[in-house]
């Protein structure tokens, strides 16, 4: 009573110079907000309810993030509009804007584990007023799926735990194709890679032939090589010696933000990121539950006729778990320490 009692008074005195205040912000403080949806996919077994969850036509809205909602309330008259600022820091250096008639959005494509400063303002009779600033958190639960419309299976290989640290996020990001239907990016979803990601590299493991390379016109470095997946391809030597070759690029700092794809972003792109995952140290759990939450996008496991055998070829390599194996194949391949060094420098936070 005695705060709106204040603001009335601040009102009447003034002659209309306090235009009003933001009150009773929903800053969510205390609550680690979980961006990774609730499905549950039966890994074992193609039971019906995650045969449903095969469907492509799920998949789009199957791995796309948890929004966190923001609300707050204006005492007096309300703005047109309000100007809603979110950044990883109190400076808002680095700032998303993002503009509502309403008193409430929801942002989402956050980082993993990171607490994040808001505030929101808007004009009122000239004048601009500014909330205080506010804080939410975000869990630690990878993998961090990224919404892309127009895409699918879209995810930041960032998040995971490695010996001395985590996979650096906002380095690496894998999913569907975005240049041809049903998966192709809209216009939002081009703005989420350009401005939002800055994605810098696509890694195009479709190869060159007849693919149209919509990132291209907008400056970014597309590289294009007609990858082959499990031991369907590395039974070829031109196929492991083209492992290595995709490998060394993520050594080069420039090479980043970079969209590492194929058609489903499951297979081939699945393969190559195991590898990446491997050589920065993921443990051997997640290296194959990072493969298998592909399954949104079609039937994943382990124990596929296509996964097994590839997995086996790694169990006879020299070293203590999955990992160090499929470390100690690249290794035999060609892969050199220095090369292993660089890409764990870059991308390992410690």
């Amino acid at each position: 009573m005695k705060k709106r009692f204040l603001i009335a008074m601040c009102m009447f005195i003034a002659g209309g110079a306090c235009p009003g205040q933001f009150e009773d912000i929903s800053g969510n403080a205390g609550i680690k907000h979980e961006l990774r949806k609730n499905f549950h996919i039966n890994f074992v077994s193609k039971d019906k309810a995650s045969t449903l969850l095969y469907k492509r036509q799920l998949m789009e809205a199957a791995t796309s993030p948890m929004a966190v909602p923001l609300k707050w309330y204006f005492s007096g008259k309300a703005p047109r509009e309000y100007v809603v600022e979110l950044a990883t820091d109190k400076s808002f250096a680095d700032t998303r804007k993002i503009v509502s008639n309403v008193n409430t959005v929801s942002v989402d494509n956050l980082l993993l584990a990171t607490t994040y400063y808001w505030r929101v303002s808007g004009v009122v009779d000239g004048k601009k007023v500014v909330s205080d600033i506010y804080t939410f958190q975000t869990a630690d639960t990878p993998p961090r799926w990224i919404r892309v419309p127009g895409a699918g299976n879209f995810r930041d290989m960032g998040g995971w735990s490695v010996p001395g640290g985590k996979v650096k996020q906002g380095m690496v990001y894998r999913g569907t194709r975005i240049d041809r239907e049903p998966w192709k990016a809209t216009e939002e979803g081009l703005n989420i890679l350009l401005k939002d990601l800055k994605i810098k590299t696509e890694l195009d493991l479709r190869g060159s032939k007849k693919n149209p390379f919509i990132l291209k016109k907008y400056g970014v470095n597309v590289i294009a090589e007609p990858y082959q997946a499990y031991m369907i391809g590395l039974k070829h030597e031109k196929i492991r010696k083209l492992t290595i070759k995709l490998l060394e690029k993520f050594a080069d700092p420039e090479f980043y933000p970079v969209y590492v794809h194929c058609d489903g972003g499951a297979d081939r792109t699945g393969i190559l990121i195991f590898f990446l995952e491997a050589i920065l140290g993921v443990s051997e759990d997640d290296l194959l539950l990072d493969y298998e939450y592909t399954t949104f996008f079609g039937y994943r496991h382990r124990s596929t006729k296509e996964m097994k055998p590839f997995l086996d070829m790694l169990a006879a390599k020299p070293g203590k778990n999955l990992t160090e194996k499929a470390v100690a194949f690249l290794k035999e391949e060609g892969l050199s320490d220095e090369c292993i060094n660089k890409i764990r420098n870059i991308l390992i936070n410690k």
